[in-house]
């Protein structure tokens, strides 16, 4: 699985998938989720202020590979 930064506290969460049926015309497949990380200021009350964090989920997409893939990505 990896994260990816999108900035302002946005992240796309991606993780990909090998198919071992032969069946199926696209051995690979993806799945990306987008969410944002929020700040909920905390309730202590000391000198250091504590901060929940709270994520919030956004759409999630299925994205098949067709014969190509990736390998990398720099």
């Amino acid at each position: 699985m990896r994260v990816v930064s999108l900035g302002s506290g946005r992240f796309c969460v991606f993780k990909e998938f090998k198919v071992f049926r032969t069946d199926i015309g696209a051995p690979w497949f993806a799945v990306l989720s987008g969410l944002d990380i929020v700040a909920l200021p905390g309730a202590g009350g000391g000198a250091e202020e504590e901060v929940e964090l709270l994520m919030v989920k956004h759409k999630t997409k299925i994205y098949t590979f067709g014969k190509e893939s990736i390998e990398d990505v720099i």
